[in-house]
């Protein structure tokens, strides 16, 4: 992490250098997870200079940015245009940050179905349904989360994930999903509900990204 000074900053970016993971139950390797970088910010002109600064971000590595506030996107574009890379956006997303767990019963709305973390097998069937998602490099990242940090499914009676979330290593809940046919039960709060415990049980702070289309989260 990195400041623009201390201890009062206005500007701070979170940053992890590119790592290589492997399963936890076999020798094979994952590959390279992309560097990927957070951005809070109050003062453009100070972001403009430690993004600048070749010490805190090496754009030739191609960084990834996650949850980058909309006032941000165009300076990061233009700065990436220096470097000659080019960003692809995904916007359309209302950003929620976890303050205090709240003790709600959401076994009314679940359906009886069982609860589970998933395992690697079942990568290349969340990666399939990702809007990102089907290169190697995607799916690489899919198991790297499933294997080394925090997950919940839904499962139905044969063990078959129906509704699932993942995290990310800057605390963020992703990648969730729910097949048609098991929508509007709540599974979302359950899951939802569940990995914020776990996560804040450890002082993690937990946000999440949902798309704006999706009403019935709100």
């Amino acid at each position: 992490m990195c400041v623009d000074s201390w201890p009062t900053f206005t500007t701070a970016i979170c940053y992890r250098q590119k790592q290589h993971f492997s399963s936890s139950s076999s020798s094979r390797s994952f590959g390279v997870i992309p560097d990927i970088c957070s951005v809070f910010s109050k003062n453009p002109a100070t972001l403009r200079r430690l993004l600048l600064n070749e010490r805190v971000l090496n754009w030739k590595s191609g960084p990834t940015f996650r949850g980058i506030p909309s006032s941000h996107c165009q300076l990061i574009k233009e700065l990436a245009s220096l470097s000659g890379l080019f960003i692809t956006e995904y916007g359309g997303y209302h950003s929620f940050i976890h303050n205090i767990l709240e003790k709600k019963s959401c076994q009314e709305k679940v359906l009886p179905l069982p609860n589970s973390i998933l395992n690697e097998s079942r990568a290349e069937l969340m990666d399939a349904l990702l809007p990102y998602g089907g290169s190697q490099g995607s799916l690489n990242h899919v198991r790297a989360c499933i294997d080394h940090l925090p997950n919940h499914c839904v499962t139905d009676e044969t063990g078959r994930p129906v509704s699932w979330m993942l995290s990310y290593e800057l605390c963020e809940l992703r990648m969730a999903y729910t097949l048609p046919e098991y929508r509007r039960a709540g599974h979302f709060l359950a899951l939802s509900l569940t990995l914020i415990g776990k996560m804040s049980s450890v002082c993690l702070s937990v946000y999440c990204h949902v798309h704006r289309q999706n009403q019935g989260v709100y």
